[in-house]
Formats: structure tokens, sequence, C-alpha cells
């Protein structure tokens, strides 16, 4: 069975991502958001209780038990969730694809090495010459998979553009997500546009889906996709939360099971 967990704020979803894990010895992350939520672990608690430490906050944390991860939750903000994951043992590599997340963080081994050299790098950014095509990338756990080649705002689970970025974030990893036991997690103020569900080419969204070992959703209603000057909301999370339900259940059907956490 499927289970697909339904949350308000992001940083809540830390909860079934623990229950997940027990079952999985290796667990990786493929997140859609607006955002890059990588902000570390606690940054805005700590903030204010200087004489606590990260280190303690993390030893604290048991991905077996409920009760560590809901304290955990209380001191979270909904961006930390993510490395909070990552350095309590509950995920072992995460991939965010992000419209805010221009540039690959961490950065290619080459890009790195161009940005060494200023006259190289005066040079790519007079477009004299090209980037260097090669892309490897250190050892890192928490991967934002840039979004340079962003179609618009109909296109963020299109075949062409999840292609591009899910070969981004193989090259960035060094594997094939799809191969791996994964939680598919979005924000739902990753979507720009109603028109995204009306297309025909939403079968890599819909392999997603299904080959996710699950499924978390935040609403996030606070940063629904707005006008700026109006600030009137376009997008309803709500909306979107049914459009995915509906797709999702053409792919699982009866092997679905929603989970509403808000």
């Amino acid at each position: 069975m499927k289970k697909m967990y339904v949350c308000k704020d992001h940083h809540r979803v830390l909860l079934p991502w623990a229950w997940t894990r027990r079952s999985h010895q290796k667990l990786n992350l493929l997140t859609l958001d607006h955002h890059t939520d990588t902000i570390e672990a606690f940054c805005r608690y700590l903030y204010h209780h200087k004489d606590e430490a990260l280190d303690e906050l993390i030893a604290q944390i048991d991905f077996h038990d409920d009760a560590t991860i809901r304290r955990a939750i209380a001191k979270l903000r909904n961006d930390e969730h993510i490395d909070t994951a990552i350095r309590c043992g509950i995920l072992q590599k995460a991939f965010v694809i992000s419209y805010a997340g221009m540039s690959d963080n961490p950065p290619s081994n080459e890009f790195t090495e161009m940005t060494r050299n200023a006259e190289t790098f005066a040079r790519v950014a007079l477009g004299q010459i090209p980037q260097p095509k090669d892309r490897t990338y250190p050892d890192a756990n928490l991967y934002t998979v840039g979004t340079d080649g962003y179609l618009g705002d109909e296109n963020g689970v299109s075949d062409e553009f999840l292609k591009m970025m899910l070969s981004k974030a193989g090259a960035m990893g060094g594997f094939d997500i799809m191969q791996t036991e994964f939680i598919l997690d979005i924000d739902l103020d990753y979507f720009h546009s109603y028109e995204s569900f009306k297309r025909s080419d939403l079968t890599v969204f819909r392999h997603l889906l299904s080959a996710a070992t699950a499924i978390t959703i935040a609403t996030e209603p606070d940063f629904a996709y707005r006008d700026f000057d109006s600030d009137k909301i376009l997008i309803d999370p709500e909306i979107i939360l049914a459009e995915v339900i509906v797709l999702a259940k053409e792919e699982l059907g009866d092997e679905l099971e929603i989970i509403n956490l808000q």
C-alpha cells in the first residue's frame, strides 16, 4: 500500500519521513518546491537559544521514536526539515527541484575550477567561451538541482522538464533516484499554473508518483502562488492537491492510502 501524507506546514513531513525510514535501510528524497528549503537544521531556534548546540539537538532525535521527532518539529521552521532529516539519518541524499534554485548547489567541480581563474570566468560571462560541458560534483548529501532550463509556469511537471531535472540530479548524485527507494515530496507552492495538469505529457510525473516509496505533500497555504501587488492568491493549494490526488489514484488505484495530517 502506497501512503500519501498531507501536511499543512512543510517541516511536519519529518514525522511521516521517519515512519517511512523505519522500514527502509536507505531512503532518498526528491522534492518539488518553489523554495529551496535548504536552511540548516534548527537555524532560527539556535539564534534565540545560544546556550544550546546543533549537535546536541540532532543527537536527541531518534527516528524510531515519534516523541523525539515531534519535539524536533516544535523547534523547526518550514525550511529546515531536509537538513534535519539528513543529519539524523532519516534520509541518505536529497535532491531539490526548485524555481528559486537557479544554479547548482553544491557547484560542480568544473564550475568551481573555472571560477578560480578570473580571466576564464570573465570570458565565460561575456560569452567568448562556453562553460565547461562536463559536470562532476563533490560528495554531498543535499543538492539543489539548477533550473536554468526552466520552461515556464505551466511546465513544472512536464515530461521535458522533469527528464532534464532527473538527468541533472543523476549526474549530481551519481545514481538514478528512480532506481532507489525514495520519497516524493511536493510543496504545493511549486505549482504556478492550473495548466500544469491539463497537459498530455505527464508520464514522468505519473511514474514518480507510482515509483516513490511514499509521497508527502505540504499545502503551505501561507506561501501559495500570489499576485505580488495585490497579495491575491492565484493558485489555490487545495485545487492543486485534488489534481495530484486524481493522478495518483489513476496510477495506484486501491493501492493508494491518503493520510491527512493537517
